[in-house]
């Protein structure tokens, strides 16, 4: 009898645990369909451009065996990447807030 309300008592455990997981989880899609109603490819664009700027912070220091006045122009023109990604991202951000607002607001 006491292993038949253990048992019992671990199902209901196990499905209340459930429930609330869902609950959770529907909850959780919910606050982020509210809170990011902009265009998912805005979000796509962001993630390629942080893969783009990894790249980049990666190759600077790699570039082998340049003369001197060569290697500062080759890092110059990476730190203009860097700050043409970060705009770009600060770009994409912008818009992105726009499309939320405008769209939690109509």
């Amino acid at each position: 009898m006491i292993s038949d309300l253990l048992r019992f008592t671990a199902r209901t455990q196990r499905q209340a645990a459930t429930v609330v997981a869902l609950a959770a989880t529907l909850t959780f899609g919910y606050l982020v369909g509210v809170l990011q109603a902009h265009d998912v490819r805005l979000d796509d664009a962001m993630v390629a451009l942080l893969k783009a700027e990894g790249l980049v912070e990666a190759a600077q220091g790699t570039a082998g065996e340049l003369p001197p006045h060569a290697q500062h122009q080759y890092e110059r023109h990476l730190d203009g990447v860097l700050q043409h990604i970060a705009r770009a991202l600060d770009e994409i951000q912008e818009a992105a807030t726009v499309a939320d607002e405008a769209l939690s607001n109509p």
